[in-house]
């Protein structure tokens, strides 16, 4: 089964470098990854509305929600796409962003969080803004796409919830507290500053993904020999150090 990483935060805050940079060292070391976002299907959402009961056309393509009952169904379905990859590829990153976090994850079955891992990335409303317009101005790929309009960023997102995060999340859904790793990307940040706190993310997965293979295997006296000779499946999922 795929390893699930859960990576969390504010438009703008870095999620989509995150994943990105996840999913890249973890192809370089021949094991399969996929990056997934609610994005994709909230903005399919869009395209179907054509009479705009739901959502509202803003500049530069983008869109706003009308009907924020759309947010609730876009992560079930996210959840069944991740499903179809779970007995396909080695690692999974799931990215998206919402007010309220604790709301959010009801809508996933508590089976899908069991064991996954949950990165959370703090960055404040303005500096996140900033980064949309820059990113919006200067496209380098599909991902590169606005968000809502600045006046729906600061009224969706302007609730603060690192505190929750930080004190509360892991309580509310019986999450081991090792399992969720929280950083921040200030707007002082540097890209290398930035990916310095995500190698160490990196390098936590890869190790403990290598100590529950270790601590299974203790368990296998004898195999039989028909048994897969592979507990390897993310072993080595992640480097524990990337250049």
């Amino acid at each position: 089964m795929a390893v699930k990483v859960f990576i969390l935060g504010r438009p703008g805050s870095g999620k989509t470098t995150a994943a990105h940079y996840i999913t890249s060292i973890v192809r370089k070391n021949g094991y399969s990854a996929v990056a997934t976002n609610d994005y994709d299907v909230l903005r399919q959402k869009f395209l179907n509305d054509i009479n705009h009961y739901k959502f509202r056309a803003t500049a530069n393509n983008g869109f706003d929600v009308l009907d924020f009952s759309v947010l609730d169904t876009a992560l079930q379905e996210l959840e069944q796409n991740v499903q179809k990859y779970m007995t396909s590829v080695d690692l999974v990153t799931i990215e998206f962003a919402r007010d309220n976090y604790h709301e959010a994850f009801k809508q996933f079955s508590p089976g899908f969080l069991r064991d996954a891992y949950f990165l959370y990335i703090h960055a404040d409303t303005e500096t996140c803004l900033e980064r949309i317009h820059w990113r919006v101005d200067h496209p380098h790929s599909a991902d590169d796409h606005p968000s809502l309009s600045d006046d729906a960023f600061r009224l969706y997102y302007g609730k603060e919830n690192l505190p929750y995060m930080a004190h509360n999340f892991s309580r509310a859904y019986g999450i081991n507290d090792t399992m969720l790793k929280i950083i921040g990307n200030p707007s002082t940040s540097t890209w290398r500053s930035f990916i310095e706190k995500i190698d160490e993310v990196a390098r936590f997965i890869h190790e403990r993904e290598a100590l529950l293979l270790r601590e299974v295997s203790t368990l296998k006296v004898c195999p039989t020999p028909t048994e897969p000779d592979s507990l390897q499946t993310v072993s080595s999922l992640i480097p524990v150090g990337v250049g």
